[in-house]
């Protein structure tokens, strides 16, 4: 089973993300913020992470830079969703290294297709390294 942390403040929105994925089958690890992200990223391995920009304390941009810095999770793809479509911070994101990003409104189902197809990818990239 594939781990996917779901970073986001609103609890709605990781329980929603959470419930859906669980029902295509992810293992689902959720994380209120980038900094509880990252304690859960120090010691799990990831498939994936969703990760919300807008969030207090600590940003997705600023978790996902940090993220970038652990060897285990230099190449985990990371989705970055967002409320804004603001090129400039779509353009910091790619640069610091989310493999997409996703402006809400999206409908889970969506999430899904793109999880589907990025695990699959970084599963058979492993596959030919090894």
């Amino acid at each position: 089973m594939r781990n996917v942390l779901v970073v986001d403040d609103c609890g709605i929105m990781r329980d929603v993300l959470g419930m859906t994925l669980r029902r295509a089958g992810f293992n689902v690890l959720p994380a209120s913020g980038g900094r509880s992200a990252l304690e859960i990223a120090r010691s799990r391995r990831l498939d994936a992470v969703l990760a919300d920009v807008n969030m207090p304390e600590m940003d997705g941009l600023a978790m996902l830079r940090d993220l970038r810095q652990m060897p285990q999770h230099i190449a985990t793809p990371v989705i970055v969703l967002s409320s804004h479509d603001d090129p400039a911070r779509r353009e910091e994101g790619l640069r610091l290294g989310a493999t997409t990003w996703l402006t809400k409104p999206f409908t889970p189902e969506a999430i899904v297709r793109v999880l589907r197809a990025l695990t699959m990818r970084a599963t058979e990239m492993q596959a030919a390294v090894s």
